[in-house]
């Protein structure tokens, strides 16, 4: 039994989305699990998961959905999001095989069309112009050869994204790519910030599947060359191929080298990845002293997060601390220390295995 594809693409589709969705989200343990990572929490501003917001954004832009996930997590998509198109990873790989892993599948099933590659997990405010972006985007890829990017104009310096330095304007709604830059020291971010000529990295990028094909066998044919043959139907051969796939991911493997790369502005809607605690409170906040998630009582406190499922939940005088009460686990760090919640889930793996991550 093949557990690797459900459902099949459209095959008059001319634009694909993916979804990428096989992450584990440790930097909000304990909250998000192993068993049930943040892409299917509702971490935004309604009920919805952030998998069904990004589905939901998504839909009416192109003509049909892949979403690629963990193999473990299948039933978690046909959940949230019943229907759809689903290609699991026998393994997690990094970006760049995922990206080849789900364009080889589009190949497959319908040819050579135009691609929207997008985080499962990201909160964005103003669907119409985050879709207008999108839409731009793959009209950009669709007309021309080239791997394009959208880049979020910043609001301020920031240290937890990687930059994109623009370069001259290809079009009137796009520039051509100067440079990529990892997360920098604040100094840098500030550097960055004042020049306004770069922006934040936002994990977006359309392509057509020979764009990125010829990119990929160019700049990474170890990952290239695994997957170009893969038969879908045959699952032992895919989890064979994964076991010999390198972690790569696509920004440095292909989009820092590309001498194609293309930038859209993103700068009508609100944007974050919400990859900590903190920026979870810092975009969800709002005008709040604190942002409380269930039956919380706060006393002279400011600037904190407190998520309780279980039971009540009181703080007092506490300023820019983050509390996430489950079932079986209490996590309290200051704001600043959020990054550091992964060190504690490979603490935990390392202790007592998958039990509590």
């Amino acid at each position: 039994m093949n557990n690797l594809v459900t459902g099949n693409l459209k095959k008059s589709s001319k634009t694909v989305a993916v979804i990428m969705a096989g992450g584990s989200g440790t930097r909000f343990w304990p909250l998000s699990r192993v068993s049930f990572p943040k892409q299917y929490l509702p971490f935004g501003d309604s009920e919805r998961s952030l998998i069904q917001d990004t589905y939901n954004r998504i839909k009416s832009v192109v003509d049909d959905v892949l979403v690629v996930t963990a193999l473990r997590q299948v039933d978690l998509v046909k959940e949230h999001l019943p229907g759809v198109c689903i290609l699991a990873e026998p393994q997690p790989k990094n970006t760049a095989a995922c990206v080849a892993y789900a364009s080889k599948f589009i190949e497959s099933q319908i040819g050579d069309v135009t691609t929207l590659f997008l985080p499962a997990d990201h909160k964005i405010s103003g669907d119409k112009e985050v879709q207008a972006c999108f839409s731009r985007a793959l009209n950009v890829a669709q007309n021309n050869s080239v791997l394009v990017t959208i880049g979020i104009v910043p609001r301020k310096p920031e240290t937890a994204y990687g930059y994109i330095k623009k370069g001259e304007s290809y079009d009137d709604a796009s520039f051509l790519v100067e440079n990529f830059y990892e997360k920098p020291n604040l100094e840098k971010a500030k550097e960055y910030y004042e020049s306004g000529e770069f922006f934040w990295n936002s994990g977006v990028f359309a392509w057509s599947v020979g764009s990125i094909n010829s990119k990929l066998e160019q700049f990474l044919p170890e990952v290239f060359n695994i997957i170009k043959d893969l038969d879908f139907s045959n699952q032992e051969v895919v989890e064979a191929a994964f076991k010999e796939l390198p972690s790569e991911s696509i920004d440095t493997g292909v989009m820092e080298k590309a001498d194609n790369a293309v930038v859209i502005p993103g700068d009508d809607f609100q944007w974050s990845d919400i990859g900590s605690w903190d920026s979870w409170v810092e975009n969800m906040i709002g005008n709040q002293e604190n942002l409380l998630k269930g039956d919380v009582v706060s006393l002279n406190s400011k600037g904190c997060g407190v998520v309780t499922k279980n039971k009540l939940v009181a703080i007092i005088g506490l300023e820019d601390v983050v509390v996430v009460d489950t079932e079986d686990a209490l996590l309290v760090c200051k704001k600043q220390n959020s990054q550091d919640v992964k060190k504690i889930v490979q603490i935990l793996k390392e202790k007592s295995g998958e039990s509590l991550t």
